[in-house]
């Protein structure tokens, strides 16, 4: 069987650029000599189509000879820089003491006749300050009541007695309305003048009269009408004597009124009292700059001025009530209140025991109230927290080139003061602290 030759053909140009553009544009800027041409042309093998062959090759970049090379640095670099670190090593040990508690109680003097603190006597300097408070305020009756008002009005009494006479009735004579059976009384004596007989006709004298109502209530309002008066009754003055009114009977009510009472005037005095000690102490809290301090349970409320301008039983829907306040209270320095703790604490520790500080509070609880020249006692609460001193320079040359386990078993065998110990190593690799002692920091931590 014959042998298959294919051919590389050469194709148009722009074939190759629509194909190969990478090819085509590396092989334009390359010019080839007249003699290297026919070379090249002579050299090539036509094919049985006429084309002609293209032998391609391939070059190695210089970049891919050089890369062995430039690996080798950077390992050698990385190594360099890992050994540099690992010799710089460094370690923070930070170490939890066991914190033991105390407390201690004692009684101590705040004196305003102090100048400096008197360990031995217990006493400190203080200073007094007053604040005076005032304050109107409205409040709410809560207190209730009926109040009601009886009808009144005038009535008309005619005497038209024949044979004409004069006649007096006394104060509270009732008259009864002839339309609903309503009695009014009236208000004062009443003089009834006798009848007029002029050419034997009689004319009956009218005299108004002021009444009101035998009860109270709006029942007893009415509309003009005659009355008649009981108290004549069984004699012949009873037809002869009546009264008629000519306007409307008013005025009578029933209604529920509010009304102040005595709780009402309590209340209003403990509220005026709560927030007259809230102002004084507010006060009080501002008069007192930085560094000082008081005791809240010390402060002297003394007794209030209190009135109001409505009396209990006032039918009022609200009251004003006034007070005024003085309050005084002794103010400290801090600092020293905290000197004299520790210098009890003091008196407690032994050579190896120490004070935790931060853990130190105090409270204060007064016995009596401030005296007239200036003095008050207090019973004195301390709670603290104390801890063993450590010797750190054996601390570090322990643990020195240990890794953190052997930290632990070194805590629990040799370092029974530590409760807890956190060793942090740099750079990250290192497992176990440096051996020389400058690089190994150690810090309290509570």
């Amino acid at each position: 069987m014959p042998k298959q030759i294919i051919d590389i053909t050469t194709p148009d140009e722009e074939e190759v650029e629509e194909q190969f553009p990478a090819v085509l544009a590396s092989s334009k800027p390359q010019k080839i000599s007249s003699s290297k041409k026919k070379a090249s042309k002579s050299s090539s093998t036509k094919t049985t189509a006429g084309k002609e062959r293209i032998r391609v090759s391939f070059t190695i970049p210089k970049i891919a000879l050089k890369l062995p090379l430039i690996i080798g640095v950077v390992l050698i670099l990385l190594g360099g820089a890992f050994l540099y670190l690992s010799l710089q090593a460094k370690a923070m040990i930070n170490i939890r003491p066991v914190l033991e508690p105390i407390k201690i109680e004692e009684e101590i003097q705040v004196s305003s006749r102090q100048t400096e603190v008197d360990f031995e006597k217990k006493i400190i300097p203080g200073q007094i300050i007053e604040k005076e408070v005032e304050k109107w305020e409205t409040f709410k009756s809560t207190g209730k009541e009926t109040e009601e008002k009886g009808a009144s009005g005038v009535i008309f009494v005619y005497n038209n007695i024949n044979p004409p006479m004069p006649l007096t009735l006394k104060e509270g004579t009732r008259f009864v309305s002839s339309k609903d059976g309503k009695t009014y009384k009236a208000k004062s004596k009443i003089s009834l003048p006798q009848a007029a007989l002029a050419n034997g006709k009689l004319t009956p004298s009218i005299t108004e009269v002021q009444v009101v109502a035998g009860q109270e209530g709006e029942e007893y309002n009415i509309a003009p009408a005659k009355f008649s008066i009981p108290g004549l009754a069984g004699t012949a003055l009873y037809y002869n004597v009546w009264g008629e009114s000519r306007e409307k009977i008013d005025g009578g009510s029933q209604a529920e009124v509010d009304k102040i009472t005595q709780q009402d005037i309590d209340n209003a005095q403990e509220s005026l009292a709560r927030t007259l000690k809230k102002m004084a102490f507010s006060g009080l809290k501002e008069q007192i700059s930085a560094g000082l301090s008081f005791n809240q349970e010390s402060v002297d409320f003394g007794e209030p001025e209190f009135s109001c301008s409505q009396a209990v039983g006032a039918n009022l829907v609200e009251f004003n009530c006034y007070s005024k306040l003085k309050a005084k209270t002794l103010v400290f320095k801090e600092s020293n209140l905290q000197d004299m703790a520790k210098s009890f604490i003091d008196t407690k520790l032994s050579s190896v025991k120490k004070l935790y500080e931060q853990s130190l509070m105090t409270s204060l609880v007064p016995k009596g109230s401030i005296t007239e020249s200036g003095d008050l006692v207090f019973n004195l609460k301390i709670d603290a927290k104390l801890y063993n001193d450590i010797n750190q320079k054996s601390l570090i040359n322990d643990v020195a080139g240990k890794s953190r386990d052997d930290m632990e078993v070194l805590l629990n065998n040799s370092y029974p003061q530590i409760e807890k110990i956190d060793a942090q190593f740099w750079p990250f690799w290192i497992k176990r602290a440096p051996k020389n002692l400058d690089k190994i920091k150690l810090e309290m931590v509570f």
